[in-house]
């Protein structure tokens, strides 16, 4: 959870003021809604990711609550391959690729 939350705080930093891709969308974000790949970095990836962070600690809360170590495990991994999955479904994958 640790490892999530310091991941978005670096992401966050990094949309708001280092971004050389979030500037022009931030003053125009109407811009960012005609091109799919601003739309990509200023809308979908953010709002993916943080619905992945709510849903690790939504895991995280909801395995401390339970009373049995069985049902903590299966809560615990229900709501982390959920994030996961999210997490790596917004990877901008194709910029790896074109290294």
């Amino acid at each position: 959870m640790v490892t999530v939350d310091l991941q978005v705080l670096a992401g966050l930093l990094l949309y708001l003021f280092f971004s050389p891709l979030t500037r022009p969308v931030i003053s125009n974000l109407s811009l960012a809604m005609g091109d799919p790949t601003l739309r990509f970095f200023a809308v979908e990836h953010i709002l993916v990711m943080l619905i992945a962070l709510v849903l690790v600690h939504m895991g995280r809360n909801k395995a401390r609550k339970a009373q049995f170590a069985a049902r903590k495990h299966r809560v615990s991994a229900f709501f982390y391959t959920l994030a996961v999955i999210l997490i790596l479904s917004r990877i901008p994958w194709d910029r790896f690729l074109k290294m």
